[in-house]
């Protein structure tokens, strides 16, 4: 008896051996296929016959991956401006440290540990924020294969960036720390976000090296690490520095948080959700 999901499972590792080992286009590719299938069942098609036309409608892996090659070049505007944005950063916050380095407020240890640190967790925001896009796209049906390699791109690299930088900034804090109070660990919350954020991305790293996890769950996890990112950095200087802070901003940053956090569940939710029916790329 004919099971569509076996032979959907044939059909994937036909695929893969002829060069499709990437498995967000494959997900994309079967995403397509099961819609061609619904529609041919809709229409009466049996179902071992609506299997094969769906397959040749969709195409043999020659002209596929001709048309692969082509996609990996294109161009994704939400990751173009998003890097130009994090360029522009990289570049523009030595500006805002150089004046408190001249006048000594901060110490070129502490200056490069604030800046690893800052850059690293901008970055995690970065791949939280395409990951965000992927959501709405799937929300809205405008997934596109041509989308695909440029966002699961971004996300690797500002992923890698992201565990890096903080990795870097843990270090420099450490031999600050050292040298100004003859330990290497404060022990309080700031350093504890720290190493959640590291532990957070590198794993994901690793996990999609490993090709372990899908493209939704890869860009589920991104928008997760806003959420730690977030926590890590406004919510244990709310609980470090919420006595000393200035009345208005001691009650702003909270809600400014809340509210944060409450929109990345909201997506968070909506990600998990089963998609619509993905629309013609």
């Amino acid at each position: 008896m004919f099971n569509v999901d076996h032979a959907i499972a044939d059909w994937r590792r036909k695929m893969a051996a002829d060069g499709f080992s990437n498995p967000a286009l494959l997900e994309e590719l079967e995403s397509h296929l099961r819609a061609e299938l619904r529609a041919l069942a809709a229409a009466g098609t049996p179902e071992a016959q609506a299997f094969q036309l769906a397959v040749s409608r969709l195409g043999s892996s020659g002209p596929l991956r001709t048309e692969f090659k082509k996609l990996e070049k294109a161009r994704c505007w939400p990751v173009t401006i998003g890097s130009w944005l994090f360029v522009a950063g990289i570049v523009l916050m030595p500006a805002w440290l150089l004046p408190r380095l001249l006048a000594g407020k901060v110490s070129l240890l502490l200056g490069a540990h604030i800046y690893t640190i800052t850059v690293g967790y901008v970055a995690a925001f970065f791949a939280g924020g395409l990951g965000i896009y992927y959501v709405c796209n799937r929300l809205f049906r405008a997934s596109s294969l041509n989308r695909q390699p440029a966002l699961d791109r971004a996300v690797s690299v500002f992923g890698a960036l992201s565990a890096g930088l903080v990795i870097v900034g843990f270090g420099l804090g450490a031999l600050w720390c050292h040298q100004h109070l003859g330990r290497y660990l404060m022990g309080d919350v700031k350093e504890f976000g720290a190493m959640c954020v590291v532990f957070w991305f590198v794993g994901l790293s690793v996990l999609q090296r490993r090709e372990r996890v899908s493209q939704r769950a890869k860009m589920l996890l991104c928008i997760g690490g806003n959420v730690i990112v977030a926590l890590a950095w406004f919510g244990s200087a709310i609980l470090i520095d919420g006595p000393k802070m200035r009345p208005g901003m001691a009650s702003y940053l909270p809600l400014a948080l809340s509210i944060f956090l409450g929109i990345h569940l909201i997506f968070l939710v909506i990600g998990l959700a089963p998609a619509p029916e993905a629309a013609e790329s």
